[in-house]
């Protein structure tokens, strides 16, 4: 945990930017700048941010196409099916709470989902219901994830999780800050609170009590792992040349700020020298009166602006080409079919491994679910495209027009406007979405 904290803090700024990215260490003091100098150059950064829509439009592949979920003997459940509408706790429906999970385990590389049910009972099914008394979802960050123990395959034998709670207590009165911990074991679990006073950090066990999971209900959700409880982010490398694009946008600012103008050049006296004065709306530099020259204007060189403007440049496209997405998100550039299909073929596999660790985390956590309320095996599948067809839909559809002219075959004709209309409309109910096809196949 030591050693990935400070990635995962970074990666997180990265994705958010904003006055937290900007007030943080990230730009860098100049060689030849003094304090006064950066304060002022950090006042006016600003950031341009291509780790959120790279991990954002990533995501979006991912779920563009249909995720096929059986929920078995779940399905029937009236708990299971207030659980999918608010899975929570928080009003976030079951779709919308693993998108989320999907989104920040691209940018931190792992995110966690923790399956628990509320301590309160109930006399009813009808009770359960109206109380909401049912297993339900946590996102837990990497960030509160600070120790656990593995057996010899790598699988959980205990988590210690950092809690985060609200203001508790009534309006108006502070309450003292406790670190409040949780450690999950297999069968039962502990709270313990940590409090800080002159004799050091103390810890105290507060509750604790059984589960019937059978295993530490805490499901890891990989962007790319290949080890237990890690994962490379998206951004590994993306985060930090957008870093360098920030640091070197700031040092073109201050180019333009500090040596935008043309300085006057003008003869002084000796004896009542110009130095560095006002003259109307500008200011003006004084050289000896017996000098040959005559007042002109100097202006700055600007080969180090157009260095820093060439870099940033090459910057874009390095992260763009990092992402793989430089076709699929609107960088328009010179390549062969070739790199092209190399680009492709890169992206798809991304994709497809992602797909399958949301699958399989998907699955583990609706079979934690289903042991909380006493289902061994409810016989659910959930099953994640496997391709992802990230060309862009305009040369899809002019892909049909072309055949049509060609009058190649008009059952490719069929099968490509077919195509079109899924990734045109890919929620559309599956009543109107057959009677398309039905129409298209002249059914």
């Amino acid at each position: 945990y030591r050693k990935a904290e400070k990635g995962y803090r970074f990666f997180e700024e990265s994705y958010k930017g904003g006055a937290d990215y900007i007030n943080s260490d990230n730009l860098y003091i100049h060689t030849f700048e003094d304090g006064e100098g950066f304060r002022e150059r950090k006042e006016r950064a600003y950031y341009y941010n291509y780790c959120a829509p790279i991990v954002n439009a990533y995501n979006s592949f991912i779920y563009r196409q249909k995720v096929t979920r059986d929920y078995g003997e779940l399905d029937s459940n009236a708990l299971f099916r207030r659980f999918l509408g608010n899975c929570d706790r928080q009003g976030n429906s079951y779709e919308d709470f693993v998108r989320n999970a999907s989104k920040w385990s691209s940018v931190t590389g792992i995110q966690f989902i923790l399956v628990d049910k509320p301590s309160e009972t109930a006399g009813s099914m009808k009770e359960e219901i109206e109380r909401g008394i049912h297993p339900y979802f946590v996102r837990v960050s990497p960030l509160n994830v600070w120790d656990w123990g593995l057996d010899r395959w790598g699988n959980l034998l205990w988590v210690k999780i950092l809690e985060t709670h609200g203001d508790e207590g009534e309006f108006g009165r502070e309450n003292a800050p406790v670190q409040r911990f949780r450690v999950w074991y297999r069968d039962r679990w502990e709270l313990y609170e940590v409090e800080s006073g002159s004799g050091g950090r103390k810890a105290f066990k507060t509750e604790e009590g059984e589960h019937p999971v059978g295993d530490v209900p805490l499901v890891p959700v990989c962007h790319f792992a290949e080890e237990p409880m890690t994962g490379f982010s998206l951004l590994n490398d993306i985060a930090y040349v957008n870093r360098a694009l920030f640091n070197w946008c700031s040092l073109l600012d201050e180019i333009l700020y500090r040596q935008t103008f043309s300085q006057l050049v003008m003869p002084e006296d000796p004896k009542s020298p110009i130095n560095d004065k006002a003259l109307g709306t500008a200011r003006g530099l004084g050289f000896p009166p017996d000098s040959k020259h005559a007042p002109h204007f100097i202006s700055p060189d600007a080969s180090q602006a157009r260095a820093l403007m060439d870099q940033i440049e090459r910057g874009v496209e390095e992260i763009y080409r990092l992402a793989t997405l430089r076709g699929a998100i609107g960088v328009k550039e010179e390549s062969s079919g070739v790199a092209r299909s190399y680009d492709f073929m890169i992206t798809n596999n991304t994709l497809s491994n992602k797909a399958l660790n949301m699958e399989e985390a998907e699955t583990k956590a609706l079979r934690f679910w289903a042991r909380w309320q006493g289902i061994e095996e409810p016989g659910h599948v959930v099953e994640y495209p496997s391709e992802f067809e990230v060309s862009s839909l305009g040369e899809e559809m002019e892909n049909v027009l072309r055949a049509r002219s060609l009058e190649i075959s008009g059952r490719f004709e069929q099968i490509m406007k077919e195509r079109i209309v899924k990734r045109m409309t890919p929620r559309l109910p599956r009543e109107d979405m057959e009677r398309v096809l039905a129409e298209i196949r002249g059914e």
